[in-house]
């Protein structure tokens, strides 16, 4: 698939809600062809569908002219990415804001790879930093491994406060 993923999707839910957009937007589109050919009056309007499918389906259309078949092979293409994207999770002490992800989410496909996918989890125990698996490499920036790591200062620094 040659198209960029909007930032606020960057889990498997959303591209399992974006592919679901899109099939109804197939299905419509599908079914407004037969009636426009047919020349059928009452023909429904076009159903309402996330702000992600609509710019996927605009980009999408730019490359590629839209019908049915086409439609098809993006909501293929979608399958196929979603089952062997490269992912990652980053494991936060605490429930990131929104900002923060999309923070997180826009370094790590500008940096990392342009359409990773990013999951995010919460571990209270790592006392704060950040922790970033993927596949079975470990980051672990956290400040407990920090504080583990200098055990034999601690006591000193904490003699000096």
């Amino acid at each position: 698939m040659n198209l960029q993923l909007p930032n606020n999707v960057y889990t498997n839910q959303d591209i399992e809600d974006l592919i679901f957009n899109i099939q109804v937007f197939a299905k419509w589109y599908g079914q407004d062809k037969v009636k426009k050919r047919l020349s059928v009056s009452g023909r429904s309007s076009q159903p309402d569908i996330s702000s992600e499918a609509s710019e996927l389906l605009h980009d999408w259309s730019i490359q590629t002219p839209l019908s049915v078949a086409s439609i098809d092979e993006l909501i293929e293409g979608l399958e196929n990415f979603k089952e062997t994207a490269e992912q990652i999770t980053i494991t936060l002490a605490t429930v990131p804001s929104g900002s923060l992800k999309m923070s997180l989410v826009n370094w790590f496909r500008q940096n990392v790879k342009l359409n990773i996918l990013v999951n995010f989890q919460v571990n209270k125990e790592i006392l704060g930093g950040i922790v970033v698996r993927s596949g079975s490499r470990i980051f672990d920036l956290s400040f407990r491994r920090q504080l583990i790591a200098a055990k034999d200062k601690f006591p000193g620094i904490l003699h000096n406060v």
